[in-house]
């Protein structure tokens, strides 16, 4: 991997995070080859900082994009063309792999695509939650948050009886805002 535009005080966090990053989303389509019933659990960090990757998967080596604090963009301007360009990236990755994953399972599988928040100010508390459910979308409803999916799925698809808990998400000074 190139890092010869990245600065020596970056180069590491660029490389782990590049690395790691390829390497789930290389694997993840191989799931439906694993013998057996199976939960996979990805947690991709993309499109969330370090912001390495451009909307081609480039490796941006302008230090605007993660010499900020905790290898965050420098500026609004940074962060939000770096946010872009990671969910573009983001975007040409998972959807094949996704498409892979569905038409390659012997058991049509279930898919939970979650993000773990949205871009920083007023819509940080927004985020992407989106399902794919081969026996329908009976029990899914519009204001589900994030602590119900698995209850809904596992209630639905595994004959559990888990109660639903109120969908409301809560806030609070973080160490990272």
């Amino acid at each position: 991997m190139d890092l010869a535009g990245v600065s020596p005080d970056n180069q590491d966090l660029v490389r782990n995070y590049v690395e790691s990053q390829l390497f789930i989303l290389d694997e993840l389509p191989d799931a439906p080859a694993i013998v057996g019933p199976k939960f996979v659990y990805a947690h991709i960090f993309i499109p969330h900082y370090p912001y390495a990757f451009g909307p081609n998967g480039e490796i941006m080596t302008d230090p605007g994009y993660y010499s900020g604090d905790r290898g965050d963009a420098i500026t609004d301007e940074y962060q939000k063309q770096a946010y872009t360009n990671q969910v573009q990236y983001i975007n040409k990755r998972i959807i094949p792999a996704l498409q892979t994953i569905i038409n390659e399972s012997k058991t049509p599988p279930i898919i939970i695509l979650m993000g773990d928040h949205g871009l920083k100010g007023n819509n940080r508390y927004t985020n992407l939650n989106a399902y794919y459910l081969p026996n329908g979308y009976k029990n899914l409803y519009n204001s589900i948050t994030p602590v119900n999916s698995f209850r809904m799925i596992f209630n639905d698809y595994f004959g559990a009886n888990y109660p639903l808990l109120q969908d409301i998400t809560y806030t609070g000074v973080t160490l990272w805002e």
